[in-house]
């Protein structure tokens, strides 16, 4: 429905630029034209004139050919126009059809808390892998082939309507889990990871003050970089930190985020320190041992 919308207003938008470029009493200034030009073959014509010498026939030829010339761009100009009209009439119907589709469809019909049930089962179709369980992932997907894919199932529904998108935007749980996992070293990798790293900062924005689920599994160190960008954004949510999984070696992030934190011995953390930095956080997963850094 979006894309027809916004086909029509593109459509439209080129409807509005012809028609700008061609004044509306053109026929009349056609005419002005032709009747203006002196001793055009019109006015020989209605004299009675025949032209018989060479200078005579130049003249009348050169005066035919810029009539013809005028007629033939406005006859261009008002078959643009033409269809451009049509096209703007056949996607004006189509936009019609898909609203009046829309306003009686059943499910607007259904009370906000079945819609919830419905997102549910679309945002997390499965509980028994990683990556159906979180509401944004990144990981190699099998269909006809292997291929690294962004799974953001909550993101799509929050551009099906206005409506669709307050309701999710009310759900903070529908945010606030992320699964990184293990995807190859090439530019279609390349390309996916920096996608996620766009939206991952969007889902943990719209998460709110909802306890925060992510898990980093055998990431590539080739993407060091960019993991650390995120773990900085997440760093900053540490209060909602629930149940963390780093996957990757982070030696030298781990001292940049001690001193971020205040903590004054980079080795071992103090259980009390560490309670106060992240007072919600249940389970903590790293690539050596969970409390060997944190």
């Amino acid at each position: 429905m979006n894309h027809k919308i916004q086909t029509l207003a593109a459509s439209l938008d080129n409807l509005s630029t012809n028609l700008r470029s061609i004044p509306l009493d053109v026929i009349e200034k056609q005419g002005e034209f032709v009747d203006g030009l002196r001793k055009n073959a019109l006015d020989q014509l209605r004299s009675g004139f025949i032209p018989s010498s060479t200078s005579d026939l130049k003249e009348f030829s050169q005066d035919a050919y810029l009539i013809l010339q005028s007629v033939e761009k406005a006859l261009a100009r008002a078959r643009c126009v033409l269809e451009t009209l049509t096209e703007g009439e056949n996607m004006t119907g189509e936009a019609v059809s898909c609203s009046q589709t829309l306003i009686y469809s059943p499910i607007r019909n259904l009370p906000p808390e079945i819609l919830l049930k419905v997102f549910n089962f679309y945002i997390f179709p499965s509980r028994n892998s990683r990556r159906d369980e979180n509401a944004l992932s990144l990981a190699w997907d099998h269909d006809d082939q292997w291929h690294c894919q962004i799974s953001c199932p909550t993101m799509r529904l929050s551009w099906v309507c206005s409506y669709w998108h307050q309701i999710l935007l009310s759900q903070p749980t529908f945010w606030s889990s992320l699964y990184l996992g293990p995807v190859a070293e090439d530019s279609q990798a390349e390309d996916q990871i920096n996608k996620f790293m766009k939206i991952a900062p969007q889902y943990i924005s719209r998460s709110r003050d909802e306890l925060l689920k992510f898990l980093i599994v055998d990431f590539s160190y080739s993407y060091y970089s960019e993991i650390v960008l995120l773990l900085d954004v997440l760093l900053d949510h540490r209060v909602q930190w629930h149940h963390v999984v780093l996957g990757i070696e982070l030696q030298n992030w781990y001292p940049q985020a001690h001193k971020r934190l205040g903590f004054l011995n980079i080795g071992n953390v103090a259980p009390d320190d560490l309670q106060v930095s992240f007072p919600n956080l249940v389970h903590l997963e790293t690539h050596l041992s969970p409390l060997s850094y944190f």
